[in-house]
C-alpha cells in the first residue's frame, strides 16, 4: 500500500505551537467473505490548548454577551418611555378637559352662596401641580427599588469563575493511498519437496520425543509403584527375602541411572529394556499376589455352583423312568461329578492354608474355573436333555389334540349327513301318502248379515273334504 500527503501535512503543523505528531492511522474493513481491505488512511495530531487561551476565549464570549444583553435592555427601556408618554398626555388632556368644563359651568351660574366655596382655576391647577409632582417623586423612589433589586439579582445569576485546565484536541488530516495486491509466487518442485522433507522431519522428532517420554513416564511410575507395594501387607507376605533384596536393588538401580544419566539424547529401547527387566523379576511376586486375592471370589463362584448343581440333582431323580427326562445312569454321573468337585474342594482348600503364601498356590484360580466348568457341562447337559424331551411332549400333545379334533370334526359331518339323509326319505314318504293339492281345502267360517224373516240367526258353511260334508 503506497500513501501520499504525509509530508504535507507535516509541513502544515510544523509552525503551529502545541501540535505534536502522533504518526499515521489506517482503518480496516473485514468482510463476510474473511477478506480485510483498507477503507482511510489519516495523519494524526495532537494540539494541547492552554488555560490562556482558555480563559482569552472566555472573555471573549462574555464580552460578546454584555454587549447583546445591553442591545436588548436598551431597546426595552426606549419603548417602556414612550408607552409612559403617551399614557400622561392621555390622562392630562382628559384632565384638563374635564377641570375647564367645570369651571365654565360653575361660573355661569350666579349663586352667591356657592362662589365662595368653589375654587378658582388658577387654584386648581396648583393643586395638581402639587399632586403630580408627588406622584413623580413616588415613581422615582420605586424605580430606584426596582434598579438596585435587578443589580443584585443580577449579581447572584452571575456565574462563578470557571477553572480551566490544559486541553488535548485530536486533528486529523486524511490521506490518499493506493492498494496494490501482491500475490505469493509459486513454489518449485525443489522447493515443495524440501518443505515435505522438512515437515517429515518434524514430525519424526515430535513422535520420538513423545515415544521418550511415554516410555520414560512407564518406567519412573513402575519403579515407584513396586517399591510402595513392598511394603503393603498382601504384597509384603508373598515376598521371598531372595526376591525382596533383587527387585530392591534393581529398583535403586533404575533410580540412579534416571537421575544419572537419562538424557534427551536417551534411546527409547534402553528404557523400554530396563522396564521388561524389571517386569519379569516381579512377575512371579505379582501372580502370587493375584492369586491370593481372587481366590475368595473364585471359591464363592464354585460354591454357588454347587449349590445349583445340587439342587438341580435332587429334582432330576423324579424325573427318572419312562415318564421322566432322564434316565437313571446320567443322574448318577451327575451325582458323582458333584460329590468328586466338592471333595476336591475341601482337600485343596485345606492343604492351600497350610502352604506359606510367598510359594507359588496349588489351589490356583483357573484350576477352581475349571471344575466349574466341568460341573456346569454336566448340569448343562441334563437341562437341555429336558428342554429337549419337554418340547417332544409338548409336541406329541398338540398332535394328538389336533387329530381328536378332527376325528370329533368327521363324527360330526357324518351325523349330520346321516340326519340330513333321514329328512330326506321322511319328507318322500309324506309326499307319497297325502293327496293332491287341488283336493286339499281350508276351512273358512263366513259371517252373513240377517235377513227381516231371519233376524238373529247365522248360518256357517264349513268346507271339508271330498268324502265329508257337514252343514
Amino acid at each position: 500500500m503506497d500513501v501520499k500527503g504525509v509530508a504535507a501535512a507535516l509541513d502544515k503543523y510544523a509552525e503551529v505551537p502545541n501540535v505534536e505528531s502522533k504518526g499515521v492511522k489506517a482503518h480496516f474493513s473485514l468482510d463476510d467473505s474473511g477478506l480485510l481491505s483498507v477503507t482511510a488512511v489519516e495523519s494524526v495530531f495532537e494540539k494541547t490548548i492552554t488555560v490562556e487561551e482558555q480563559e482569552e476565549e472566555e472573555r471573549k464570549k462574555e464580552g460578546e454577551k454584555k454587549k447583546t444583553e445591553e442591545a436588548a435592555k436598551g431597546d426595552g427601556d426606549k419603548k417602556e418611555e414612550g408607552d409612559d408618554k403617551k399614557d400622561g398626555s392621555w390622562a392630562e388632556s382628559i384632565a384638563s378637559f374635564f377641570n375647564k368644563g367645570m369651571s365654565l359651568r360653575l361660573r355661569s351660574i350666579r349663586m352667591p352662596f356657592l362662589q365662595d366655596d368653589i375654587p378658582s382655576v388658577d387654584e386648581e391647577g396648583k393643586e395638581d401641580e402639587k399632586k403630580d409632582g408627588k406622584k413623580g417623586k413616588d415613581k422615582g423612589k420605586d424605580k430606584k427599588k426596582d434598579d438596585k433589586k435587578k443589580e443584585e439579582k443580577k449579581k447572584e445569576e452571575e456565574p462563578k469563575k470557571k477553572e480551566f485546565k490544559p486541553k488535548i484536541e485530536t486533528l486529523k488530516e486524511p490521506l490518499e493511498f493506493e492498494v496494490r495486491i501482491v500475490d505469493m509466487p509459486r513454489l518449485t518442485e525443489k522447493h515443495i519437496k524440501e518443505s515435505k522433507e522438512k515437515l517429515k522431519a518434524l514430525n519424526d522428532r515430535d513422535e520420538l520425543k513423545k515415544k521418550k517420554e511415554t516410555a520414560l513416564n512407564s518406567l519412573e511410575s513402575f519403579v515407584i509403584d513396586v517399591r510402595d507395594k513392598m511394603y503393603q501387607e498382601t504384597y509384603e507376605d508373598s515376598l521371598t527375602e531372595t526376591e525382596k533384596e533383587s527387585i530392591s536393588t534393581k529398583c535403586s538401580e533404575i533410580s540412579d541411572w534416571i537421575d544419572e544419566e537419562v538424557t534427551p539424547e536417551t534411546e527409547v529401547k534402553d528404557l523400554e529394556e530396563r522396564l521388561k527387566a524389571l517386569k519379569e523379576l516381579t512377575s512371579g511376586w505379582f501372580a502370587r499376589v493375584r492369586e491370593h486375592i481372587d481366590r475368595p471370589e473364585a471359591l464363592g463362584a464354585l460354591d454357588q455352583m454347587l449349590n445349583t448343581s445340587s439342587n438341580f440333582l435332587a429334582k432330576a431323580r423324579n424325573k427318572t423312568g419312562d415318564d421322566g427326562y432322564f434316565s437313571v445312569a446320567e443322574v448318577d454321573k451327575l451325582a458323582e461329578k458333584l460329590e468328586e468337585v466338592q471333595k476336591w474342594r475341601e482337600e485343596a482348600l485345606a492343604e492351600q492354608e497350610k502352604q506359606p503364601k510367598n510359594e507359588m498356590p496349588k489351589m490356583t484360580t483357573s484350576l477352581i474355573a475349571e471344575k466349574a466348568l466341568d460341573l456346569d457341562r454336566e448340569v448343562k447337559y441334563l437341562l437341555n436333555k429336558a428342554k429337549i424331551a419337554k418340547a417332544e411332549q409338548e409336541k406329541e400333545r398338540l398332535k394328538k389334540e389336533a387329530e381328536e379334533k378332527a376325528a370329533k370334526e368327521k363324527e360330526e359331518k357324518e351325523k349330520k349327513k346321516k340326519k340330513k339323509k333321514e329328512e330326506n326319505a321322511t319328507e318322500e314318504e309324506t309326499s307319497k301318502e297325502t293327496p293332491d293339492s287341488q283336493d286339499a281345502k281350508e276351512e273358512e267360517i263366513d259371517e252373513t248379515s240377517p235377513n227381516s224373516e231371519n233376524e238373529g240367526k247365522f248360518f256357517v258353511t264349513c268346507r271339508t273334504t271330498n268324502q265329508e260334508r257337514i252343514s
